[in-house]
């Protein structure tokens, strides 16, 4: 028998005195959702065309439909799942391709969560209170109204799953069903908490509500077995939704970006200022051409919105004894979001689209809460009822007129978009162009993605720079038509880099974008010189060796300051020789493949035995990375290089001076002199190809021009790619390493004209035996490898996509890709590992468990190195820098950089754990976290 407290709830299916009758109730949700509906096919009719962030499910929906794709999350974002792309290329399939149809993916998904809040708020009220939180829902402001239709990326799927889930969470805790009707709702919570796991974590504070609702059922049926069986494997049904992360990354759930949180007090204040200050104001303000002023409605809606909080704080205070968790729900929804979107780094990003759902819960909330407050049964309540549906009448008003106003001005800038769209795509359709690489900032690139949607992606708009979508990206590096965009604005920025190149091209403008194509490379290749006989003088405020400009490290550099002074290289090449070009290389930046520190201005003489400087050329541009690789030109992007071709002239000394009060840092130079006319490009990679197959390569290094024809050629082979694919730090395929460590099947196939300087790079640092066969051709030479020992002192050989350069700061060699390298590391972020944050710093006692790492042959140093950013200027005594292999202290040897080396006991073959020891220290920065290291990486050289 159950207990008499429980017995206050109302049984299933039974009408609460002075409620609506249930066909009554089901007509108006209707009329509400039929004008939600048309609402939103309005807005998105009238005021919606994709953007940069949209176009992405855009491009993902039209690929499923044409069935050449079938993505688990967004391209280039592995925790948001595509369920509404699916929809969506649904809808393409029903209607054909629009954007009106695209947007019926969203609205059906909104048109779920306002049957959800109707079936929620019935639930814990009645179905007065229902219909009341679906209207408050469907007038809640533009930016629920928006992202209602918009592709957002599955806002609305989370609101309309989120909310089913709590209402079967809420019916369970208000019906109390036994076993057999427990079980249906027991298997709908944990298919709907499946899909909305993949789809976001922003499922997470639903989740928690709705489990405390069912605990609150197994504890009323007295801790029944069986029940926690079924709850368990509810639990497990929903655990399904986590299969796609473990597919995609490898069986790790780390690594993205939902687990980045910043645990301290001060984060926790800005993120409290900017929800108070920007982004509720942002909800209750009024977006648009504005004919009137609503600065008064505004502070009116302010104080509505204050009195409709106490009132509904009121009724649940009234009500506690009752229905109290019932009433909670909504509210611990609320509180549990905060939670947990407060310390996350999205709290402090300018997007107040992310709290759209907890502001149309809140909303919902304090609306149906109020009228129950306030329009209750009785003669005495009737001015209570006035005054409720004369703010009802003004918050509706208030809100429908923002949305009008919103969608008014929406309608001119989607009038402005597909007209710009319309001319680029005419533009790039009439040069006869099948991909395009767009050369801007990341909104500008990520914009190809809509431009791709409405070509049924039968022309690649990819960014230069990180591109969401990875096989269009590698689809566009072999397409011969192709085409350089920038926006009008930026045109002379890329003329000017062109300049050095001596390439041919047309040039269109439209739409305000300029597209650059028909590219036609001049003059031939070069070969590289070598350093003997070469001496560098350095002018200006420069720090570093001359030779650290042609020893072909990447850990040495030579670096100028900012300022007028003037600032120059001057190259003596011991005689008269037919000079060429040059290209220019930067130090490896924080991430691998980016290159700072190129001029963005310099000019270039040469002089004979004279000394007489003549001009060759001058260059300034903002784009510093150009160059031309087979066939192609290719302009900014990672891995790049600053390259200067000009007609060959004889010449002895040449002088770079650079311009500019920017900083310059170099790592490399290396001269060409005239050899010949210019092979065939695409002849030379058919005969690269067919080398390839004839020697069953099962690996090239070569360039991005040469890698990208390999691919296309040979495809991949169990799963793996023949060659290095495009580099691009968003794909989910980028896990190899281009750190060259000789075996066999790997083949090294580098430019002809800088054949040799490799080959002698090769033999320095793994001897002759390295190369076990080499073939010269008109274009490219191929190194076929063979295993050998590197020589100690001589640092590790690295693939920049034009030559071999050599690393030798560990620090350098822990910012690359290692995976599939040979080189046995460890990362903070990999599993396994506990007194880590999210950014690699300890808590003074990082550990890395669980490792069953061999260690074989000759590796018997540890080294471990970290930013740099460590107080006692990185000295190990003064930071009680201790690391411990299986419980055991090992002896530090010494301090290299950044880097901190220890010696491992000879006798050691198995790493089971590793801990990383120290004293810590709170920042004197917003960061008040306690810290110990900032470990990048552990190294077995």
């Amino acid at each position: 028998m159950l207990r008499p407290r429980f017995c206050t709830y109302q049984a299933a299916g039974q009408v609460a005195r002075g409620d609506l009758r249930r066909p009554v109730a089901m007509a108006l949700l209707i009329t509400l959702v039929v004008l939600y509906g048309v609402m939103c096919l309005y807005g998105s009719w009238r005021g919606f065309t994709g953007d940069f962030d949209t176009g992405t499910v855009e491009l993902m929906a039209v690929n499923i439909a044409r069935g050449e794709d079938f993505p688990l999350f967004w391209y280039g974002l592995h925790y948001a799942g595509a369920l509404e792309a699916y929809v969506a290329a649904a809808m393409i399939r029903l209607f054909g391709f629009s954007e009106l149809a695209l947007t019926l993916s969203p609205i059906l998904f909104s048109l779920l969560w306002l049957v959800g809040t109707y079936l929620l708020f019935s639930e814990i009220l009645d179905r007065r209170g229902g219909l009341v939180a679906t209207l408050a829902a469907v007038f809640s402001g533009y930016y629920a109204w928006y992202y209602s239709f918009a592709l957002s990326g599955g806002y609305s799927v989370i609101l309309a799953l989120g909310t089913l889930v709590l209402w079967l969470g809420a019916r369970v805790c208000r019906e109390n069903p036994d076993r057999a009707r427990l079980l249906p709702h027991v298997l709908a919570i944990g298919l709907l908490a499946a899909l909305a796991i993949w789809v976001h974590f922003f499922i997470l504070p639903y989740l928690l509500v709705t489990a405390i609702c069912l605990l609150a059922h197994w504890v009323r049926r007295r801790f029944d077995i069986v029940i926690l069986a079924l709850y368990l494997a509810g639990a497990l049904l929903a655990a399904c939704g986590l299969i796609p992360f473990l597919v995609v990354n490898n069986g790790r759930l780390g690594g993205s970006s939902i687990s980045s949180f910043v645990p301290s007090l001060p984060h926790l204040r800005r993120s409290l200022d900017i929800l108070v200050h920007r982004d509720l104001g942002a909800y209750l303000a009024w977006r648009g051409d504005l004919a009137p002023d609503p600065a008064r409605a505004h502070g009116l809606c302010l104080v509505l919105c204050l009195f409709l909080a106490g009132c509904a704080l009121l009724y649940v205070i009234r009500r506690r004894h009752r229905h109290l968790l019932l009433l909670l729900v909504p509210l611990l929804y609320l509180a549990f979001f905060l939670a947990l979107f407060l310390p996350h780094r999205m709290a402090v990003i300018p997007t107040p689209r992310y709290l759209f759902g907890p502001w149309a819960m809140m909303v919902s909330t304090m609306w149906a809460y109020s009228f129950k407050l306030l329009a209750g049964a009785g003669p005495a309540r009737r001015p209570a009822r006035v005054l409720f549906l004369v703010l009802l009448l003004f918050w509706a008003g208030y809100n429908g007129l923002g949305d009008y106003f919103f969608v008014r001005s929406m309608a001119r800038v989607r009038q402005e978009r597909m007209q710009q769209a319309g001319a680029i795509l005419g533009m790039v359709r009439a040069a006869g162009l099948k991909a395009v690489f767009l050369l801007g900032n990341e909104k500008y690139g990520y914009g190809g993605q809509k431009l791709s949607a409405l070509t049924g992606n039968r022309i690649r708009f990819v960014s230069a720079g990180r591109e969401r979508y990875q096989k269009n990206a590698q689809a566009a590096e072999g397409e011969p038509a192709y085409g350089l965009m920038c926006r009008a604005a930026d045109r002379d920025r890329v003329t000017a880099a062109l300049a050095p190149l001596r390439v041919a091209y047309s040039l269109e403008t439209a739409g305000g974008s300029t597209l650059f194509h028909g590219f036609r490379i001049l003059g031939g290749p070069g070969r590289a010189m070598g350093p003997g006989g070469i001496t560098l003088r350095l002018l200006g405020n420069a720090t570093g060796e001359p030779a650290n400009l042609l020893d072909g490290s990447m850990s040495t550099a030579v670096t100028w300051k900012g300022g007028a002074s003037p600032r120059s290289v001057l190259i003596d090449l011991g005689g008269e020789r037919m000079l060429s070009g040059f290209w220019l290389f930067a130090p490896q930046g924080p991430a691998e493949g980016t290159m700072q520190g190129l001029p963005v201005s310099y000019q270039v003489s040469a002089a004979g035995a004279d000394r007489v400087y003549r001009p060759v050329l001058s260059f300034a541009s903002r784009v510093n990375q150009a160059y031309v690789q087979g066939n192609r030109v290719w302009v900014s992007g990672y891995f790049g290089r600053a390259e200067c071709r000009f007609r060959p002239l004889r010449a002895r000394y040449l002088r770079i001076a650079l311009t500019g009060n920017r900083e310059v840092r170099l790592s490399g130079i290396v001269l060409f002199e005239a050899a010949g006319p210019r092979p065939d490009a695409d002849l030379q990679a058919e005969r690269v190809v067919a080398l390839l197959r004839r020697e069953q390569a099962r690996f090239t290094f070569a360039d991005r021009w040469l890698s990208a024809a390999i691919i296309r050629a040979l495809g991949a082979r169990n799963g793996r790619l023949p060659a290095l694919p495009r580099f691009n730090p968003r794909a989910d395929d980028q896990d190899y390493s281009r750190l060259v460590v000789p075996a066999p099947g790997l083949v090294l196939a580098p430019a002809r004209k800088v054949a040799d300087t490799c080959e002698r790079r090769l033999r320095a640092v793994y001897g002759r035996h390295a190369i076990r066969r080499r073939v010269d051709l008109a274009g490219y030479s191929l190194f076929f490898l063979d295993r050998a020992k590197r020589k100690p002192g001589q640092g590790f050989l690295y693939w920049n996509g034009h030559l071999l350069v050599r690393l030798q700061d560990f620090h350098d060699l822990a910012t690359i890709d290692l995976h599939r390298s040979g080189l046995p590391f460890l990362d903070p972020g990999q599993a396994g590992t506990s007194g880590f944050y999210h950014d690699g710093w300890t808590n003074g006692r990082g550990i890395f468990r669980d490792l069953h790492l061999r260690l074989a042959g000759d590796r018997h140093t540890l080294v471990l190195v970290t930013g740099g950013n460590s107080p006692h200027g990185g000295d190990p005594r003064a930071l009680g820098l201790r690391v411990l292999e299986n419980g055991r202290r090992l002896r530090l040897l010494r301090r290299q950089g950044a880097s901190y080396l220890f010696a491992l006991p000879p006798e050691l073959d198995r790493l089971r754990e590793v801990q990383v020891l120290s004293r810590t220290f709170v920042p004197a920065t917003r960061d008040r976290r306690t810290l110990g290291m900032d470990v990048v990486r552990i190294l077995f050289p």
